[in-house]
C-alpha cells in the first residue's frame, strides 16, 4: 500500500477548504432531518392504515390531519389506499398491499439515512482535522 503524501497548502486554501466541509455538513444535517422526518411520518401513516383496515363497518375512528387535529370519521369498508408516486401519479392499492409498499418505502429510507449519518461522521471527523491544522497554523504563525 502506498504511503500518504505529503501535500502544502496555504492559510487561505485550508480556510476555503474548511468552510466547504461546513457546508457540506450542514447540507447533511438537513439531509438526515429531513429523512427523519419522511421516517417518521411513513411510521405514523403505516400504524394509521392498520389501525383502519381493522375497523369494523360503523365503527368511528380518529383520523390526524396533522398539527394536533384529529376528526372523527366512520369506516364502512376501507378497500383501496391511494400512494403518491412521482410525478404525482396516484396508484390505488389495497390495504394490506399499501402497508407492504410503504415498508418498502421505509426501508429505503432507512438505508439512506444510515448511509446519510456515516457520511456525517466522515465529515465531522474531516472538520475536526481541519479545525486543528487551523489552529496550529495560528499557533505558529504567532
Amino acid at each position: 500500500m502506498e504511503s500518504p503524501k505529503e501535500i502544502k497548502i496555504n492559510p487561505q486554501q485550508l480556510a476555503g477548504i474548511f468552510e466547504s466541509e461546513k457546508k457540506k455538513m450542514e447540507q447533511l444535517n438537513r439531509r438526515f432531518n429531513d429523512m427523519r422526518e419522511a421516517v417518521n411520518e411513513t411510521r405514523g401513516a403505516i400504524d394509521a392504515l392498520k389501525v383502519l383496515s381493522k375497523a369494523k363497518k360503523g365503527q368511528a375512528v380518529k383520523i390526524p390531519l396533522g398539527g394536533g387535529a384529529l376528526i372523527d370519521v366512520n369506516i364502512d369498508k376501507l378497500e383501496k389506499v391511494q400512494l403518491n408516486l412521482p410525478g404525482n401519479v396516484m396508484l390505488d392499492y389495497t390495504p394490506e398491499n399499501a402497508i407492504k409498499e410503504m415498508g418498502k418505502r421505509l426501508e429505503g429510507v432507512e438505508k439512506n439515512l444510515s448511509l446519510t449519518e456515516k457520511e456525517i461522521q466522515k465529515t465531522y471527523k474531516n472538520l475536526d482535522n481541519l479545525s486543528k491544522a487551523v489552529g496550529s497554523i495560528a499557533s505558529a504563525n504567532k
